[in-house]
């Protein structure tokens, strides 16, 4: 996948020289102002990227854990208070608890971000003819990355074993087993995100063991964090 989003940033270059040619616009200060919008374009869509998920997570009846957009976290603890908390990050995610263990509702939660992403590119699309230039480019920088994203974040994959977005729909999709496991993950990552005591044995429970390592993934998450936890805790 490292060499598959080195060749769609070398298409997103291809694609910016290729308007500023078009455009009679193929210059040094073209070039570097192309560059900074490609980065506030990343930008943007991380940003409605993870809202994307957020809005999914509420529509699934999700609480709300964290909301990070770059330095921004907002968090909400066990007083259903948010607060932000500004840390040097520049990544983003969107922590949510599903209300539900069984029959868990994840298509919206997990397809949120793609989804926000592909309407954020379809509107930038739509305005790309503007009178001005540099405002063309934006969005020309906007589809680039749109793209980029919507693939990376929709074919499914794992990167150093964490699985992204398409992946863990497609996962989640073969058996409600799984969708339990996933369930009990959040809801045990929660407790962990919160720093709050943990009894393991309301996290035990049966489970029909799977060959597919896939299958067992979440399932084996919390047997790792159960194990994982110091005496006090137990």
């Amino acid at each position: 996948m490292k060499v598959f989003k080195i060749i769609l940033t070398l298409l997103s270059v291809a694609a910016t020289v290729a308007f500023l040619r078009f455009e009679n616009y193929l210059t040094g200060t073209s070039l570097v102002v192309a560059f900074l919008l490609y980065f506030l374009s990343s930008a943007i869509h991380l940003l409605v990227h993870e809202s994307g998920h957020f809005i999914g997570g509420v529509v699934s009846e999700y609480k709300l854990l964290c909301l990070q957009l770059g330095p921004m976290n907002i968090v909400v603890g066990t007083n259903n208070k948010p607060s932000i908390l500004w840390k040097g990050s520049l990544s983003g995610q969107c922590v949510m608890l599903p209300k539900h263990i069984e029959n868990v509702r994840f298509k919206a939660y997990n397809m949120g971000g793609i989804l926000a992403n592909a309407i954020l590119m379809i509107f930038s699309f739509a305005l790309l003819l503007m009178d001005s230039f540099w405002t063309s480019l934006l969005f020309v920088e906007l589809i680039c990355v749109g793209i980029q994203k919507i693939i990376v974040n929709a074919v499914p994959h794992k990167t150093n074993s964490v699985p992204n977005d398409g992946y863990i729909v497609k996962l989640l999709k073969k058996d409600k087993a799984i969708q339990k496991d996933y369930a009990t993950y959040l809801r045990l990552y929660g407790k962990l995100f919160l720093d709050e005591d943990i009894s393991p044995q309301d996290y035990k429970y049966e489970r029909a063991i799977s060959e597919d390592e896939d299958e067992m993934l979440y399932y084996n998450e919390i047997q790792d964090i159960l194990n994982s936890l110091t005496p006090a805790n137990n």
